[in-house]
């Protein structure tokens, strides 16, 4: 069933749907002329801006672009939008026109930039299947770069191995990661009220609650368990 919120920022003004759906509420503005001007509720039809969907949102006479699966994570998942720093908004799917709810998510960069474009072949951060040899190959970001960790007959294998090299670079001391991110693992973020690390998965539409660790390599292998028994 479709449900529209309003947006942050603009309530009163426009509402988003969990479908992916942008709407003018109707209203009644006075213009420069002290002569009233009313709107008519109506949805949005966005611009489509290298391939991904885009409105434009009115608001103290400043007009200002957003792409349409910013404001359902905006509105839906309580995001902040801080350009690359922090978590971002991902399309599960690939199919960067596919704004609904349920096929978004909040990764971080490093996250993002490892994920498999291929059409979604693995579940795993990192894995991806390649066709030609017919096995799972396990890659990771860094430093700029991606670095080749191996291939598996197991999906789940190739996990490992990424999630083991993650724990390497975080163990000796390499990893480049800002320290403005959360984490670096998939599912689990910094919770300041309570100074531990917070599991979190998305299952049936709705995020589930998995815990509270002190150790954030030990909140990513609950984000995992849950994960291989989903």
């Amino acid at each position: 069933m479709e449900e529209f919120r309003d947006i942050p920022g603009y309530e009163g003004l426009y509402q988003v749907s969990n479908l992916g759906n942008v709407k003018s509420l109707a209203r009644t503005i006075i213009r420069s002329n002290d002569k009233p001007q009313s709107f008519k509720e109506r949805i949005l039809k966005p611009g489509n801006i290298k391939n991904y969907l885009m409105v434009v949102l009115h608001n103290a006479g400043k007009d200002k672009n957003y792409k349409v699966h910013q404001l359902v994570a905006m509105t839906f998942l309580n995001h902040i939008p801080n350009g690359h720093i922090g978590l971002v908004v991902d399309h599960i799917d690939n199919d960067s026109l596919n704004n609904n709810l349920e096929n978004l998510q909040l990764i971080n960069t490093r996250e993002n930039n490892s994920k498999d474009r291929t059409g979604g072949t693995s579940q795993y951060v990192g894995v991806s299947w390649h066709k030609p040899n017919k096995n799972w190959t396990a890659k990771i970001w860094m430093n700029g770069k991606k670095k080749h960790l191996g291939s598996f007959k197991c999906e789940l294998e190739a996990s490992e191995a990424y999630q083991k090299a993650l724990k390497d670079y975080e163990l000796d001391g390499t990893m480049p990661e800002p320290p403005t991110r959360s984490s670096q693992y998939k599912g689990v973020s910094w919770d300041k009220h309570n100074k531990k690390w917070r599991v979190q998965i998305w299952m049936n539409g709705k995020t589930k609650y998995l815990g509270s660790f002190k150790c954030e390599l030990e909140a990513s292998e609950s984000y995992q368990k849950a994960l291989r028994e989903l």
